[in-house]
């Protein structure tokens, strides 16, 4: 699991800012976090698209947020997933007098594909229920059981130190920002 912390300034400077409306400080940081983590998940998306070979809805599938409110100024977002299929990802075939020797696999966009030509091979399949993805027999009888052939899940692809710190920095950033803009509006009313 990932954890990350995104510091919202203490309540004392927020209480100070608002003046006459310091009751309202809890309803300041609620809107703020709801927000930031908004953001949030937007740029894991777009961070983890830039680097890994991965449509933007697989991504998003992962993520559940629990809102901030004034009762409880703390928003979290949650990512959870298991290993996806390395359908998912890009897979090429290279052929042999027409005939499947092996294929490729691509996960990442700034890599070379690799092989996938261990024993027993793996193959592309349609199952009953729907689902097409990489497989392969748990051994070279023809009858034996099948296993999907997975890739990375997106908890890990996320936890990339490179992504963790621009969402690092993208989220302190937004955070004071929501929070600038929260005190104004406030005021202004």
């Amino acid at each position: 699991m990932i954890r990350m912390t995104v510091e919202q300034g203490s309540a004392a400077e927020i209480e100070r800012a608002l003046g006459n409306l310091r009751d309202k400080s809890a309803l300041v940081m609620a809107r703020a976090a709801n927000r930031t983590a908004g953001n949030v998940r937007k740029t894991i998306k777009e961070e983890s698209g830039k680097r890994y070979i991965i449509k933007a809805g697989d991504i998003q599938k992962g993520f559940h947020m629990v809102r901030a409110n004034q009762s409880n100024p703390v928003a979290h977002l949650f990512i959870r997933g298991t290993h996806l299929n390395l359908s998912k990802f890009k897979i090429k075939a290279k052929r042999k007098d027409k005939k499947i020797a092996f294929y490729l696999a691509n996960v990442k966009k700034d890599s070379s594909p690799g092989a996938l030509s261990a024993k027993p091979r793996p193959f592309l399949a349609s199952m009953s229920n729907g689902f097409s993805g990489m497989f392969v027999r748990k051994t070279d009888e023809p009858g034996s059981a099948i296993r999907g052939v997975a890739g990375p899940s997106v908890p890990q692809m996320i936890g990339n130190d490179d992504i963790m710190n621009r969402v690092r920095t993208e989220a302190e950033k937004e955070m004071q920002k929501r929070i600038k803009h929260e005190i104004d509006y406030l005021l202004s009313k």
